[in-house]
Parts: C-alpha cells; structure tokens; sequence
C-alpha cells in the first residue's frame, strides 16, 4: 500500500522535513502497475459525475495511483439559491434562470426549475435563452404540447436574432416532440 501525503516545506529547517501532523492530507490507497509507460509524472481529473466526483489520477514510470475526490459544490449551491430566491424571494430574473438552470443540468426538482424559468421569462419575454430553458425543462417533464408552444415561440425569437445554429438544432427538436406527441 502506498500513502499520499501533501505535508508542508519547512524552509527554517534547511530543507524537508515530514511532520504529519502538518499534513493537509493524507490517502491510504493501493497503487496499480500500469501496462503504459510514463516518462513524465501526471496529474489528471478523470471519471466526473453529475454529483461532483471524480478521479484524480497520479501517473509515473509504470505506476497509476486513483484517489477518488468528493466535491460539496452541489451542497453550496443549493444553498444559495435557497438564500437568495426562497429566503428573499428574489425577483431577479437572471437570478431566478441561473437556478432553473442549474436544476435542470443537476436533472433535481423539475417543477421547482420549470417554476423559476416561467417567472424569469415574465420579466424578460423576448430573451430566447430563458424561453428555451422553459421548452428544454417542459421535455424533460414530459408535457410535450407545452414543450411545443414555447419552442415555436422561442424559434420565432432565434429567427429574430439571427441565432442561425440554435434555429436549426431547435426545429430539428421540433419534429422530434411533435413525433412523442403523436405517439401519445
């Protein structure tokens, strides 16, 4: 077993001395031998997850040390949103489309996204991204018909700001739903 440890440089003590109680962290893993050869040690993030975890790879000669890696950024940013748009009640409308898309993206409560998108769109109806958030939030809820009405709205819109490529993938999309819509 092999043990990680990022400790401290005592420069008073002429050089490096190891005190872990000084250390800021310290990983008890098991090293694997690799069948790739590395000249130069490396460092890489790998494995990410929709809940903030990942690998954190350590690579040298033909040794491969994996640390898994937590993150509470998920945690914190629940957190402010709850802050600032319930404890508040912010009407902030870009406030309230960052956190309908950060809900949508983390896939959480999709009425709660779908809530605070319609309501940044009421104070900005002709924002395209904000209509498009709604469309793309109404999808994953199922509610195709719904889905349809604010993607023509928001394509209307596309047109107008000549957001060529959003237009295309957008009516693309569109034939796919109206299809779900006939299937059901």
């Amino acid at each position: 077993s092999c043990v990680a440890s990022l400790d401290n440089y005592d420069a008073k003590a002429g050089g490096r001395l190891h005190d872990e109680k000084k250390d800021a962290i310290r990983v008890k893993i098991k090293p694997l031998k690799s069948i790739e050869w590395y000249e130069s040690f490396t460092i890489e993030l790998k494995d990410f997850t929709p809940e903030y975890k990942a690998t954190l790879e350590l690579k040298w000669e033909n040794t491969i040390i994996r640390i898994p890696v937590n993150s509470h950024a998920d945690h914190k940013i629940v957190r402010q949103i709850d802050q600032n748009l319930v404890q508040k009640t912010s009407s902030n409308p870009s406030l309230m489309y960052t956190a309908a898309q950060y809900y949508y993206s983390a896939k959480k409560d999709m009425n709660q996204a779908l809530q605070w998108a319609e309501q940044a769109t009421e104070f900005a109806k002709e924002n395209f991204d904000y209509i498009l958030l709604n469309t793309k939030i109404l999808v994953a809820l199922n509610r195709y018909p719904e889905a349809l009405a604010t993607a023509e709205r928001a394509l209307e819109l596309g047109k107008k700001a000549n957001r060529t490529e959003d237009v295309r993938l957008l009516s693309r999309d569109i034939e796919e739903w109206k299809f779900q819509v006939k299937q059901k």
